[in-house]
């Protein structure tokens, strides 16, 4: 770690919806950061991180920062005395858990216990004090583990959150934690995992949106959604085709009809792809690239819709109503329950939709939306 560092950033090795947040924030921090601590297993070297990120945002500044592993041979060596006590109170606690886990899972788990030992011992060894350290994500054992130790040297730890909560997703032991509303932050205050629960709050923009089309917006078909698992494509194939039936009773007014799949859906076997692709086509949607905004697109579209996502908090914090479909039941009680929601049917949604065509009904719907979830402004670290 390079001296006198006093505020530094902790992120993953790569570009994804857990990094980019922060990595963006950087370019504009005040005071500065420093340094990067690289999180997690070693996929890249640290010149192999730095072009990727100065690749996907020219101009980065964490691409120009010290990046550095949390390890040293000294820190392995010293760890070698804490694993066997940690790993002896992992395997005590999951025996109250309630199911199983595979052995596959046991040992990944483990690696991040070792991973975080020797990272905590690492912190430690560098002498650092009071420093201020921001996370692009944590719950995890390494990540906690390296956490734990900055606080019991004096050091502050802050969880720049990167989505909605949904309860067990966000889990940490920060200082602090920057949630992504209002409705979050209060929720998790009361669940008491993390210091301080806070939003960067921003002032309620005016509603807008286009004058025709639709905008489907869908992550249904992702690995880590439990149904997908259990039934790959049904719940995707089922939104596209209330979606489509929707559009067809509205008329001209919802063209064009644009679909923006989760950008997951490249990585999903040729067959399924082929399958989604068909069905759109069939009924009437146009595909867009997986690297399209989603605020530039809604600006054109008369009403925009979307499956149970983070997107939909993003879209009302830039002054976009969405329709949340959940056909899957998941909205709960998350503050994705604060927007409209219609059944997975296509007269109920073509009749939601109109009723909201209306100026006033727009408007009111929308405030009623924003007070009640509180979306954050875009993160940004020039002061909390």
């Amino acid at each position: 770690m390079p001296p006198s560092v006093s505020r530094m950033a902790a992120i993953h090795a790569e570009w994804s919806t857990r990094s980019r947040h922060l990595l963006t924030a950087i370019d504009a921090a005040a005071p500065p950061i420093g340094a990067v601590i690289l999180l997690g297993r070693l996929h890249r070297s640290p010149e192999q991180t730095a072009a990727l990120w100065a690749r996907k945002r020219p101009g980065s500044r964490a691409a120009s920062l010290p990046l550095v592993f949390p390890m040293s041979p000294r820190a392995c060596l010293a760890a070698l005395s804490d694993l066997p006590r940690l790993l002896c109170e992992g395997f005590e606690s999951s025996s109250y858990m309630p199911l199983a886990l595979p052995f596959r899972e046991q040992v990944a788990i483990s690696f991040r216990v070792v991973l975080g030992s020797v990272a905590a011992r690492w912190w430690k060894q560098q002498g650092a004090t009071e420093a201020e350290v921001l996370f692009g994500i944590t719950g995890t054992a390494d990540t906690t583990l390296l956490e734990t130790a900055i606080q019991q040297t004096g050091g502050h730890t802050v969880h720049a959150l990167h989505g909605q909560a949904t309860g067990p997703n966000f889990a940490g032991v920060s200082n602090l934690a920057l949630f992504r509303s209002r409705h979050d932050a209060m929720a998790y205050s009361r669940l008491g995992c993390y210091g301080r629960c806070e939003v960067q709050a921003v002032a309620q923009p005016k509603a807008m949106r286009g004058t025709a089309g639709l905008l489907l917006l869908s992550n249904l078909a992702h690995p880590m959604n439990p149904d997908f698992r259990r039934q790959p494509l049904r719940d995707e194939l089922a939104l596209l085709a209330c979606v489509g039936s929707a559009a067809h009773r509205l008329g001209a007014v919802a063209r064009p009809l644009l679909w923006k799949p989760h950008p997951v859906m490249a990585e999903l076997p040729e067959a399924m792809r082929a399958t989604l692709r068909t069905a759109a086509r069939q009924q009437g949607f146009t595909e867009l690239p997986s690297e399209t905004n989603p605020v530039s697109v809604a600006a054109d579209c008369r009403w925009v819709l979307a499956s149970p996502s983070t997107v939909a908090l993003d879209l009302l914090q830039a002054g976009y109503l969405s329709v949340v479909l959940d056909p899957q039941g998941s909205v709960l009680d998350t503050a994705l329950a604060g927007l409209p929601q219609a059944a997975v049917e296509p007269e109920a949604l073509a009749d939601l939709l109109e009723r909201l065509d209306g100026r006033d009904a727009h408007t009111n719907t929308f405030s009623e939306a924003f007070a009640a979830i509180g979306p954050a402004r875009a993160f940004d670290l020039r002061g909390e």
